[in-house]
């Protein structure tokens, strides 16, 4: 079977769409701090995938990076998993380099979430433990 430009330019803008979509870091997602601690702005920052503001913040952290990943809880998770819970590989990575053993996480383990199975603006409310 023979593609016409037409159909074929047409197939490739939407592969190219759809990996776009699939590929943004939880744009379909809003994360709400449920109080004003750091910690519970350290469990946003890793799970909207913000790299820059999960450093900024752990380095503001008396003990650093591998105490947070040992004993900072966000919904009752660890922060590592919380962060990889929401495809936020890059936090993800950062956290499971610092992380003991049993909070590692394989950075090829982390799916990126169909953006289309949520609804626009869902909001996911966050509180650290």
């Amino acid at each position: 079977m023979k593609l016409s430009p037409l159909l074929l330019s047409t197939l490739i803008a939407t592969a190219m769409t759809s990996f776009n979509l699939s590929a943004l870091d939880n744009v379909a997602l809003k994360f709400e701090a449920m109080d004003n601690s750091r910690n519970t702005l350290i469990c946003i920052a890793s799970a909207s995938n913000n790299i820059r503001k999960l450093k900024a913040l752990s380095r503001m952290d008396e003990y650093g990076v591998r105490d947070i990943t040992e004993n900072l809880t966000c919904n009752n998770t660890d922060v590592t998993s919380f962060a990889a819970q929401y495809g936020a590989s890059k936090t993800t990575k950062y956290l499971s380099m610092h992380a003991p053993k049993k909070y590692k996480i394989n950075i090829d383990d982390i799916e990126i979430e169909d953006i289309a199975k949520n609804p626009q603006g869902q909001v996911i409310y966050v509180v650290s433990n």
